[in-house]
């Protein structure tokens, strides 16, 4: 038997349809005829005449009756003879029923009997032919080899020859294949076959790659008579433009491409034309090109080839420069994509990306730049993605001024890409416009390297200066502009280099050439818009060179001059400390007051917040206090100074009435500083707060937590102690207990001299002697209130 056996373990680009011939159906008849059949001859044996049974219902076609009547002979142990005859004519009558497997095994049980007649090779023939089927390469060869040194009929070897050449192609040996069927070619060359064999050759040929001798075979296979009507004829016209495209002969792969384009039908026509208008393209013959167009808008039916086309016939005029033309017939192709509704990630997806991003470079050339990004978000939605797409995207930003988009679309450009150069440019420029100062500082020394223009060098300078200012690279930033400064001749670029010299060398903390090159600034551009920076500048860098009047001088200067500019505000507060070292508190205190009256919406420095606090608090302005403190939330501050200012927040509520905001501060106090300094005097303003709003339980309890702190020996100053009697009296007051509110009062009257304090105590104690009846007692008292302190008058909210 005779048969093709497709490559069933690598994929290729080919295959044949299987071909059964039986080549051995005569011998194996004739074999089945030289076996005697006896009828009911005394002298048989049973073993004789159940063979001969067997053997007659084979003969007679009968296969699934003689099956059981060979298993009933192979059953009986005792009948050894010929069992080689009933083993192979059991695998034939299932082969014949085409029951491959229980044919196998017939064969199977055969070959490992030992026998040695003439069945042994016909089963391991046949066997081989079943396990080629399976696509069990290995065991067919295994098989098959054997055979190949022994003395066969003319016809078995034929086909033990042809199928070693399959089995080899089968396990993805495609030299092993050749040789095998050249070897065939060369014995059997009048064999129906042999053309098949050659056809075999030249696949595997193609497949190792060997195109000169696969091209020889194909073109020799093609020569033959009825080789148009062969069903291989397609393909082998398709392999043979392959091989004769990869040697480079790109005209003779164009012209079988056409000659199969014009034996085919169909998408395989369709197919031809294109693969033909392709390589036309590739070589440039636009004549070719021209005359194939008529025909392609006639016979391409199918969308996606009229797809196919299109891009063809665009990438013409593009490659040709003509844009407007091939963008007109690049958008044929898209209106034929969106016919077509060919949905991203399909098999034509990458076609629609490519018609996009062509139309795309159009619009790059057009300068039409918001055509461009929506060609090249249709390209996207088609799922064009890399170098080409990311590149014109950031040029298309570029071009509409979107700086950050810009910068992200050319950083994708891969180093190796041929786009590089230009991206990195472009990313540089747009990173800077977009205050990406990283991205910029990146590609700056690699740009920097490659310009030989000064002109261009300043200008990178200057970009390079700015990305490591924004970076915080002072240093490096102040050489760079200390270049620029130096080198350029433009008035308008040294003015802003200098400027940002000195300005990098104050923030690199190298103050003497920061106060040089700010006051050359000052001197050569007073009439700079950067001057009030400058200035600001200039007095810190007097400052941290302990010139502390040249510093005053400066930003007096800066006061004066430009009192509502920002820098101002930060030159205030430095004007305040170098007053501060210069001994001068007039000066601290007028520096803060013009602070605050030209910046209301600024925050104080927390060091001079701390200390305005305390001094606003002295000077009775609460509520002024309070927005500074509210000023601080969120500063790194000592504990003390947190828990000093939860304090201060809470008296400021309590002087202005605000109960509940006074109370929560306390209370907050309390629970984040249990062990702190301000824990007895927080208890007694809670107290003050809750007996304000009526809760005089809970002020109560306040009381008592205070005496606890106070017991514990952990409060030395009476003012606080005096705070907590006069709450306990009022306390006891309030519910009703006159002589014990009169006690506490009196306790604050007798042992604390306080300007408030005392004289609160006398007026409480007075109202406590009237509350008990004891009028005179109560008058006493008013008397020497108005004695020793004759400017008092009742306050709500006693000092802290």
């Amino acid at each position: 038997m005779i048969w093709w056996q497709p490559n069933g373990r690598r994929t290729t680009s080919w295959s044949l349809p299987v071909r059964k011939t039986v080549c051995f159906a005569a011998v194996c008849f004739t074999i089945v005829l030289s076996v005697p059949v006896c009828h009911g001859q005394a002298t048989d044996s049973p073993a004789k005449r159940q063979l001969d049974f067997a053997l007659g219902l084979f003969q007679r076609g009968e296969y699934a009756a003689a099956i059981p009547e060979f298993k009933l002979y192979l059953k009986n142990p005792d009948w050894k003879e010929r069992r080689d005859i009933a083993d192979f004519f059991l695998g034939e009558a299932f082969r014949l029923q085409n029951q491959s497997s229980e044919a196998a095994q017939a064969y199977e049980a055969l070959l490992a009997s030992g026998a040695t007649g003439e069945y042994r090779p016909l089963a391991a023939y046949r066997l081989a032919k079943i396990r080629l089927d399976e696509g069990q390469f290995d065991q067919v060869i295994t098989l098959l080899l054997p055979l190949v040194e022994q003395i066969l009929p003319a016809e078995f070897r034929e086909g033990v020859l042809y199928s070693l050449g399959s089995a080899h192609s089968g396990q993805g040996k495609p030299q092993e294949a050749v040789d095998w069927w050249e070897k065939f070619r060369k014995e059997f060359p009048k064999s129906p076959n042999a053309r098949r064999a050659l056809l075999g050759v030249a696949f595997e040929e193609a497949r190792i790659p060997d195109c000169e001798k696969a091209a020889q075979h194909f073109e020799e296979w093609l020569g033959e008579a009825g080789a148009p009507k062969d069903p291989a004829y397609a393909r082998v016209l398709t392999e043979l433009a392959a091989c004769e495209e990869k040697l480079g002969r790109k005209e003779a792969a164009r012209e079988h491409f056409l000659r199969l384009a014009d034996g085919s039908e169909g998408e395989a026509r369709e197919t031809a034309l294109l693969q033909s208008a392709r390589l036309a393209f590739e070589a440039g013959n636009w004549k070719a090109i021209d005359q194939l167009s008529p025909r392609m808008k006639k016979e391409l039916k199918a969308p996606a080839s009229r797809l196919r086309w299109f891009l063809i016939e665009g990438n013409r005029w593009y490659r040709t420069r003509d844009w407007k033309k091939a963008q007109q017939v690049y958008g044929e192709a898209s209106e034929t994509a969106q016919t077509a509704n060919i949905a991203p990630g399909s098999g034509e997806a990458p076609l629609r990306a490519q018609i996009e991003v062509r139309r795309a470079w159009c619009a790059q050339a057009l300068k039409d730049w918001k055509a461009l990004l929506g060609f090249l978000d249709q390209a996207a939605q088609a799922g064009a993605r890399g170098e080409e797409v990311d590149f014109l995207r950031g040029e298309g930003y570029r071009g509409l001024g979107d700086w950050k988009a810009a910068a992200d679309a050319y950083a994708q450009v891969p180093e190796k890409s041929s786009y590089h150069q230009r991206a990195q440019r472009g990313e540089a420029e747009a990173a800077l416009r977009d205050g990406q100062w990283e991205r910029c500082r990146n590609q700056v020394d690699r740009i920097l390297q490659g310009s030989d223009s000064l002109n261009d060098r300043i200008s990178w300078w200057l970009r390079g200066a700015d990305c490591d200012r924004q970076l915080g690279r002072w240093a490096s930033a102040a050489i760079m502009y200390a270049s620029a400064s130096q080198t350029s001749a433009t008035p308008e670029v040294r003015e802003k280099a200098l400027y940002l010299e000195g300005w990098c060398q104050v923030r690199a903390e190298d103050f003497d050439p920061a106060a040089k090159s700010l006051s050359l600034f000052r001197k050569d551009f007073p009439r700079s818009e950067w001057l009030p920076e400058v200035l600001l500048l200039l007095g810190q860098s007097y400052g941290k060179l302990g010139k502390t009047r040249e510093q005053i001088e400066a930003l007096e200067t800066l006061a004066h001059g430009f009192p509502k500019s920002t820098w101002n505000a930060e030159g205030l507060l430095l004007l305040a400390a170098a007053y501060t070292k210069d001994g001068n508190r007039e000066g601290v205190l007028a520096s803060l007051l013009r602070y605050r009256e030209n910046f209301p919406e600024k925050k104080l420095q927390k060091e001079y917040a701390l200390w305005m606090t305390d001094a606003l608090i002295q000077h009775g302005s609460t509520e002024t206090a309070l927005e500074v403190i509210h000023s601080l939330q969120g500063e790194e501050l000592p504990q003390e100074e947190k828990e000093n200012l939860l304090f201060l927040s809470g008296y400021c509520h309590e002087k202005g009435e605000r109960w509940a905001a006074a109370l929560e501060n306390y209370r907050n106090l309390v629970a984040q500083f249990p062990q702190g300094k301000k824990v007895f005097p927080s208890h007694v303003g809670a107290g003050r707060a809750l007996e304000k709003m009526g809760k005089i339980e809970d002020a109560s309890k306040e009381v008592v937590a205070a005496f606890s702190v106070l017991q514990a020996g952990k409060m030395d100053q009476p003012a606080y102690e005096a705070q907590l009697y006069l709450l306990q009296g009022d306390v006891e007051f309030d519910s009703g207990s006159y002589e014990e509110a009169y006690r506490a009062y009196a306790r604050t009257s007798i042992l604390y001299q306080h300007s408030e304090l005392t004289p609160l105590a006398l007026e409480k104690s007075a109202l406590c002697r009237e509350k008990l009846g004891d009028t005179e007692g109560a008058e006493k008292l008013r008397q020497q209130l108005k004695k020793e302190y004759p400017s008092y008058a009742p306050a709500q909210v006693q000092s802290p």
